[in-house]
């Protein structure tokens, strides 16, 4: 590869489809995937490997040997992510909204990546998938309160009250592992890798139930179905509900894509 590599910790931002980072996800590419942004932001396109770029790779994103970039190499060929002439030697970067219209994605909505997200891939493409269902909520809550508003106001003639936006909701990991079609142990782990790459904030929430902590065993014995929820705080039992989530992704609407 001709010029500079290891650009990568080069500030740059990409508009990222998010039907393709959920696909990346749920399909267990993020790894391969790590690679295919590597070229696409150290290249215009089209670039040729010798050994010295594919061992800048292992640097720059953390592998051991060249085997784990040939490995990805084929990979993203056969998905036809990247192309390759033999003859010339080149590999042929395809874009985004190629591969979306490759995989007959419709949406035309994206969210901003930066390249220093590379370092934290997964956890940013769990973010998107979590702030997808933040932002679901926000939209259905915004809707209520106007609908409320509405209705306070031909029933009274005018209100002055203001309904606050609520700003965190829940998204607990089942809801989150249904979303994503992984078990609920994945569905913890990647909202951790998201909360660990600051790209969400949790926090815990719980009912209060007044009763003393030192009974908590009984309790559970006693109240199968909710012992997993339970837990002591400041010497008390609390039902664990689900966490409660904010994020701080920033999602585009690419106009110009098409699927046909």
């Amino acid at each position: 590869m001709s010029g500079n590599s290891g650009n990568i910790i080069h500030l740059r931002t990409l508009k990222l489809p998010k039907q393709l980072g959920e696909h990346v996800l749920t399909r267990s590419l993020a790894k391969p995937f790590k690679t295919y942004l590597w070229l696409k932001i150290n290249s215009s396109g089209k670039l040729k490997l010798s050994n010295r770029d594919k061992l800048d790779i292992c640097r720059d994103l953390g592998y051991k040997s060249i085997k784990t970039v040939n490995a990805h190499l084929e990979k993203l060929q056969a998905l036809n992510w990247v192309g390759y002439n033999p003859s010339s030697g080149y590999y042929f970067i395809r874009g985004f909204w190629q591969i979306s219209r490759a995989l007959q994605f419709e949406s035309k909505e994206c969210v901003e990546f930066d390249t220093r997200d590379v370092d934290t891939l997964k956890g940013f493409l769990a973010a998107t998938c979590i702030a997808k269902l933040i932002n679901k909520q926000y939209n259905d809550n915004r809707k209520r309160n106007k609908q409320s508003r509405s209705a306070e106001s031909h029933t009274t003639g005018g209100s002055n009250q203001v309904v606050k936006d609520q700003s965190a909701f829940p998204v607990s990991n089942i809801g989150l592992a249904k979303c994503l079609g992984v078990a609920k142990s994945t569905a913890f782990r990647l909202k951790k890798l998201a909360s660990n790459g600051g790209y969400i904030k949790v926090q815990a929430d719980y009912e209060k139930t007044g009763l003393d902590a030192y009974h908590l065993n009984n309790y559970r014995m006693s109240m199968p179905e909710l012992a997993c929820r339970m837990r002591v705080v400041r010497g008390k039992i609390v039902l664990m509900k689900a966490d409660l989530v904010t994020h701080s992704m920033r999602f585009r609407v690419n106009k110009k894509y098409k699927l046909a």
